[in-house]
């Protein structure tokens, strides 16, 4: 999978270059809070909205009681996955991507990167991927074996 180019993470979690965010971001920025707001209760957006306030996001979980996984990120660290996710899913296209070959791309791509000073970011990939098909914004491809995600269709 190649990256287009802006696309890499810079220090404040966003596009590199102009500090923008990729395309695939921006454009699901512009519709993924009504798409999302069925999957999850107003009280996890509300609590989005207070952990925001911390510097923080809220993850969501739309198959949990409420919403929410229990726990926040960290917005930066958030951001940054969030933007290597879908540019990946919007590269990959309809098909979509196998579940293990987009935690082994965020690795590549942020695994040394200083918001993620551990290193590691299996889970940090896998409970922002809940996230984002919480809020609406990537799907599960249906069939049998190793696991597929795509962008959600836009409205």
């Amino acid at each position: 999978m190649t990256r287009r180019a802006g696309a890499a993470v810079g220090d404040d979690g966003a596009g590199a270059g102009s500090g923008a965010q990729t395309e695939a971001a921006a454009a699901h920025d512009s519709w993924d809070d009504d798409v999302a707001r069925g999957l999850v209760p107003p009280s996890a957006w509300a609590a989005d909205e207070q952990a925001r306030a911390r510097g923080r996001v809220a993850v969501f979980n739309a198959g949990r009681p409420g919403g929410l996984d229990g726990w926040t990120m960290d917005a930066r660290q958030y951001a940054a996955l969030r933007e290597v996710i879908l540019t990946a899913l919007d590269e990959a296209g309809p098909e979509g991507i196998l579940l293990k070959d987009l935690v082994a791309l965020t690795q590549a791509e942020l695994g040394e990167h200083e918001l993620f000073p551990k290193g590691r970011l299996r889970n940090c990939c896998t409970f922002t991927k809940v996230d984002l098909e919480a809020r609406g914004l990537v799907r599960r491809l249906p069939g049998r074996g190793a696991k597929r995600v795509a962008l959600a269709p836009r409205p």
